[in-house]
């Protein structure tokens, strides 16, 4: 637990003056923007701007400096993913790994003495969130929830038919461990990735991603859903529990041991957090359809199910004794931010306006039941890379990553372009109106001058929210 392991840590802070850690998780499903995210925040602390990243009056960061991560998480790469925004213009690759950033800011506000404040990411593969249904969650209760969901999508029963046939004819352990990475791996091809639990099928525990070039039944021989061949489990239903119990042990065993080393350390660090920040792609999820919307509000659903989970007076008071409590009170997270990313791929004020609309109608029935202090909903572009021009048309520029006919356009080939993306609707579509929504993908923009963070729309008023300014 956090707070016991910083106990004196805090003692000496609260002793000198200093605030305590505070840590803040960002969270998003795979392509939310998560590494560029923290990539263009630790670049606007660390140079810090008044002009370009305005915080209020008289407020101002003096100095911002990298302290060492701890031994549970490797560092976040800042540098490598500045230097491939930068030099290779092209966005970061997908997040492998699990990863930390914590800093020191020296904070100014107005004519008052500079207070020191530490802060604490964590970056994290998107995919991973699939398993956060596994937190707090036994084997059964897992088993019922995929299958559910599988059930309730159109889309996705579809690809499972095979799988529940030889549920349903009682195959054996091996067969139904091939027929379900097979139903992975078609869900794979549909672009229906997060619903892939165990999410190491997409993305393995050293960070290794499946060969793009492969086949549903090439993946289902090559990934495993557990954490080796030989401790590979998947859903079963209740009817096929009770019959097959020696089998259910054995899952129940592997589940247990894939929770508590990949999904545990992720989600102890996460309800330790004291503020939450949940990035959802709305242009992606409109040009997705329905059933990405539906994956991405059931993910969404998931992590703020985080956010609830109060462990209660007595139980911390056991973890940090009775010293620890009067000098820390442990917490919980009491701060959510609900942030609509890529403003930057819509055209008009009011389809910025449409994306915070979006996000709020998507979460807040959710949010409404979990009882924190504050929550909020935002609309940001930390990487600005295009630029609005037209009149009667509003249209954007910037550099496009595919050619009309669907084609990588090389970096160095592409030129900056006009093009109109889809208008962003007030509410989201019933199923029937759900027409086709195109918003180009561009390559970002970004100087290269180390001292100069990227140009930003709507980060500003997001640090002002964690930093309680």
């Amino acid at each position: 637990m956090r707070i016991k392991e910083n106990l004196l840590g805090t003692a000496c802070n609260r002793i000198m003056g200093r605030r305590s850690p505070l840590r803040i998780a960002i969270v998003g499903s795979q392509a939310s923007g998560k590494t560029v995210f923290l990539t263009s925040l630790i670049a606007h602390l660390q140079h810090h701007d008044p002009k370009a990243l305005n915080l209020g009056k008289g407020v101002e960061i003096l100095k911002c400096e990298k302290l060492k991560s701890s031994a549970k998480f490797s560092p976040f790469p800042y540098e490598y993913n500045r230097s491939t925004l930068v030099h290779n213009n092209v966005w970061p690759a997908k997040t492998s790994a699990v990863s930390e950033v914590r800093l020191r800011l020296n904070l100014k506000r107005g004519k008052r003495k500079p207070e020191q404040l530490d802060l604490e990411f964590l970056d994290f593969p998107g995919e991973r969130a699939a398993d956060f249904l596994m937190s707090a969650r036994n084997y059964n209760e897992w088993s019922d929830m995929v299958l559910g969901s599988i059930q309730a999508d159109r889309c996705y029963s579809e690809l499972a038919r095979e799988f529940n046939s030889i549920i349903e004819s009682r195959g054996d352990e091996s067969e139904m461990i091939a027929a379900y990475k097979k139903f992975l791996g078609q869900a794979m091809i549909q672009r229906y990735s997060r619903i892939i639990t165990p999410s190491v099928f997409l993305i393995d525990s050293k960070g290794k991603r499946p060969d793009s070039g492969g086949t549903p039944e090439l993946w289902s021989k090559d990934r495993f859903c557990g954490l080796s061949a030989s401790e590979q489990f998947v859903p079963l239903p209740e009817g096929v529990r009770f019959q097959n119990k020696e089998l259910v042990k054995k899952f129940e065993k592997r589940y247990r041991k894939y929770r508590g080393k990949i999904v545990a350390p992720l989600v102890n660090w996460l309800e330790d957090a004291d503020q939450m920040y949940i990035l959802l792609d709305i242009p992606q999820i409109l040009a997705g359809g329905f059933s990405m919307y539906n994956d991405e509000q059931a993910i969404a659903e998931r992590v703020l199910e985080i956010c609830d989970q109060d462990k209660g007076f007595w139980h911390e008071l056991v973890q940090v004794g009775v010293l620890g409590w009067l000098l820390v009170k442990p917490s919980r997270i009491r701060r959510i931010g609900i942030i609509a990313t890529k403003s930057d791929m819509v055209a008009t004020n009011d389809d910025i306006d449409n994306l915070e609309s979006l996000v709020r109608q998507m979460t807040y029935k959710k949010l409404r039941g979990i009882a924190v202090k504050a929550y909020d909903f935002f609309t940001c572009s930390t990487v600005m890379s295009t630029e609005l021009i037209g009149n009667r048309i509003p249209c954007l520029r910037g550099r496009l990553v595919y050619d009309e006919n669907g084609e990588q356009v090389a970096e160095d080939a592409s030129v900056p372009e006009e093009f109109v993306p889809s208008r962003v609707p007030e509410h989201w579509p019933q199923d029937k109106d759900w027409g086709a929504f195109s918003f180009p993908e561009v390559y970002p923009k970004i100087s290269a001058r180390r001292d100069t963070p990227p140009h930003q729309e709507g980060l500003d008023r997001i640090v002002r929210s964690f930093l309680g300014l």
